[in-house]
């Protein structure tokens, strides 16, 4: 089974789609996901996986404008159009290359519900599309509100908050229905920009990529929704750490992680500096990651402050006494596994929700959004994380999510759709 998996944008997409790649390997299956060259570099670690495509991508774009999307209202509204003026000249030429490997051989397409088209490749080389979901997003529920909704609703208009994130394709599906038609030649049909439904009208398959422990299953949710648990990868094979780092990590207490991933705001120096600060009040050895740019590390570091760049979160993360992060699916799920408390520092998207998640789980205090952050909420944040309740609460999760092992039970599941056609029930 040659499976194509597309990956949009940042690490956290990546990383379980890479999870994903390699227990189809695993399993005797041809595995190709194809993302933005910017993420070669981290990828190539894991295997012969990776395709790249274009340079950045959206991360930059989404990053810049993101933010601004959040404060809703006017300026909110604008931002969006902002953001869909600079990425709509890039959309396309990214959907050519995808077809491009698509058409070299494929019996299956996973894909993301957002603006990477893989349900239309699906039906053009007609095989079966399954969307992933890496958050709850898009399929629609009554016990829980959209998670990019900021606000409390009323329990019964619950699934009508799930049209929001459909919303956010909106800006670019002209510009897919012409590469549909002009590129893949396929016609118009009714509800061609669902990528929740299968050609002939049915519900497409859909795995969430996450645990139930940790977001329930839907208890209206049809049986072509499958949740298998968390898709996290594993430590490349072959990966050394660098010396220096595993000399620090031996050299005393277990340190805190501190990295926001590909994030990054307007001042990456200053939030370099709160770091620092907050870390000095609590007297805590530090691991601190620049990531893409989130954290310019400039001079004052001190002996129990060490920087790392790209380091596998699989290996690192257990090591730690807990992990400040951004809040995206795939570090919150590394984070998960590795039985660690966290603290939350979210930016935008669904990162609030995962922030807000923890709390609720009892593994990490009440998020501090980088909006927001200051050196005594970070210290106070981390203070917190470290006493024995969250420590025990996250030893406890940490055991029931490496138990799913989320990427073989959707291989498991990839392979009965393949030999069903894509039949989802």
């Amino acid at each position: 089974m040659r499976v194509l998996i597309p990956a949009e944008g940042t690490r956290g997409e990546l990383q379980p789609c890479l999870a994903l790649a390699k227990a189809l390997d695993e399993a005797g299956h041809e595995a190709t996901v194809a993302a933005f060259s910017r993420s070669s570099e981290y990828a190539r670690d894991y295997g012969p996986y990776l395709v790249a495509l274009g340079e950045h991508g959206p991360i930059t774009p989404m990053n810049d404008i993101g933010p601004k999307i959040t404060r809703g209202g006017v300026r909110g509204m604008l931002a969006r159009v902002e953001l869909a003026r600079v990425l709509r000249p890039a959309l396309l030429h990214v959907l050519d290359e995808l077809w491009e490997v698509a058409a070299k051989g494929t019996d299956l397409v996973l894909c993301l519900p957002g603006i990477m088209g893989g349900h239309h490749l699906a039906e053009r080389l007609g095989v079966p599309g399954v969307a992933m979901m890496l958050a709850p997003l898009y399929v629609a529920r009554s016990d829980l509100p959209n998670p990019l909704l900021r606000r409390r609703v009323p329990r019964r208009l619950n699934r009508g908050t799930y049209a929001l994130s459909r919303g956010l394709a909106l800006p670019y599906q002209s510009t897919i229905d012409a590469w549909r038609e002009r590129t893949l030649g396929l016609p118009h049909r009714p509800r061609q920009r669902d990528p929740l439904r299968r050609p002939d009208g049915g519900p497409a398959p859909v795995l969430n990529a996450y645990s139930r422990h940790v977001v329930p299953a839907a208890p209206d949710a049809g049986p072509h929704v499958c949740t298998t648990g968390f898709w996290v990868p594993g430590v490349p094979a072959g990966w050394r750490p660098p010396p220096d780092l595993g000399a620090f990590i031996a050299g005393g207490e277990p340190p805190v992680y501190v990295g926001f991933g590909s994030m990054y705001g307007h001042r990456p120096d200053q939030a370099w500096h709160t770091v620092l600060t907050a870390l000095r009040r609590l007297r805590v050895r530090a691991v601190v990651s620049t990531g893409w740019g989130g954290l310019q590390t400039r001079g004052a570091a001190q002996d129990d402050v060490h920087v790392v760049g790209d380091v596998p979160h699989a290996w690192l993360f257990p090591r730690m006494a807990a992990v400040v992060h951004h809040g995206g699916a795939g570090t919150t799920a590394t984070a998960l596994a590795a039985g660690v408390p966290q603290v939350v520092c979210p930016f935008f998207f669904d990162q609030p929700f995962w922030g807000e998640r923890m709390h609720r789980l009892g593994v990490a205090p009440r998020p501090v959004p980088m909006r927001s952050l200051t050196a005594p909420a970070l210290a106070n944040a981390i203070g917190a994380a470290l006493t024995a309740g969250p420590v025990q609460r996250a030893a406890h999760l940490g055991e029931l999510v490496r138990a799913e092992n989320g990427a073989a039970a959707a291989v498991a599941l990839l392979e009965r759709l393949a030999q069903r056609g894509g039949s989802s029930t």
